[in-house]
């Protein structure tokens, strides 16, 4: 999973919805082998300080929504179960929390998987169906461009083939330029 520049590539190729629907996938399956990788290195992540406070913050809050293993004291199992689900799903549609953060504290703190990976991928759909869209909207530009500069050169007489490479070079200056002063490259890597 390669976050922003995944997304824009997804969509340029695949258009909004295929791309978005590819990304909440590979996100979901991403997730899932970093919550794995993370869940035998419990006790050693919990070691580093910059670690251990927003571990122990999330297990506060787990504990309060997760399920308890006596069910006689804690009443309603599958309520606490929906809790669970739906305070996942909540992190994951309000990025609170950065993915890679939850992904390693839901595998340190035993979270159970399914809910975790579903919720992750659903949850990822509204951010990678944006990101894809412009994605989508890159590669209509870029297209225009190349049409246009293709017209344009074919009015005045000159050559397409050379129009047409010029106006590659014109449409991935462009995108280059987009992403460029669109995100900052934090962001995009």
């Amino acid at each position: 999973r390669g976050g922003l520049s995944t997304d824009l590539r997804d969509g340029a190729m695949y258009g909004a919805a295929a791309g978005s629907v590819y990304e909440s996938l590979s996100t979901g399956v991403g997730g899932a082998l970093a919550y794995l990788l993370a869940a035998p290195f419990a006790d050693l992540v919990t070691v580093f300080p910059k670690l251990s406070r927003p571990l122990q913050s999330m297990r506060v809050a787990l504990q309060k929504v997760s399920t308890s293993h006596d069910s006689a004291v804690s009443g309603d199992d599958r309520k606490q179960k929906n809790n669970l689900w739906t305070y996942l799903l909540f992190l994951r549609l309000l990025p609170i929390v950065p993915y890679g953060m939850m992904n390693i504290a839901c595998g340190v703190l035993a979270v159970p998987l399914l809910p975790y990976a579903v919720t992750m991928a659903i949850g990822s759909i509204p951010w990678n169906f944006c990101t894809a869209q412009v994605g989508d909207i890159l590669q209509d530009v870029a297209t225009a461009i190349q049409q246009s500069t293709a017209a344009s050169s074919k009015q005045a007489g000159t050559n397409v083939a050379s129009a047409s490479g010029g106006s590659s070079m014109l449409a991935s200056g462009t995108l280059t330029l987009l992403v460029e002063r669109s995100w900052p490259w934090a962001m995009i890597n």
